[in-house]
C-alpha cells in the first residue's frame, strides 16, 4: 500500500543529482521550480515516457537555468 502513495518525484533529490552532474545549487533549484512551474506534480510523478513536446519543455527550462544538456539520441533501455 505505501508504494501507490509514493511520489516518483522529489525535488530535493533531483536537484542533488542535478549538482552531481555539475549544476549549482541555484540552477539546481531553478529548475525545479521551472518544472513544478510548469508541470502538474502528478506528471512529474509518472513513470511514463516524456512526450517529445514534454522533453522540449524539460530542455527549455534547464536552459533558462543556465545548464548545459546534450542532445541524446536514443533512451537506453533498463
Amino acid at each position: 500500500m505505501s508504494a501507490c502513495a509514493q511520489s516518483g518525484y522529489d525535488a530535493q533529490k533531483l536537484q542533488s543529482q542535478l549538482e552531481d552532474a555539475g549544476a549549482t545549487p541555484a540552477q539546481a533549484r531553478c529548475a525545479t521550480n521551472g518544472l513544478e512551474a510548469k508541470f502538474d506534480l502528478n506528471e512529474l510523478a509518472s513513470h511514463s515516457d516524456p512526450t517529445p513536446q514534454e522533453m522540449a519543455t524539460v530542455r527549455a527550462i534547464l536552459h533558462a537555468c543556465t545548464i548545459k544538456v546534450t542532445p541524446t539520441t536514443s533512451t537506453p533501455s533498463s
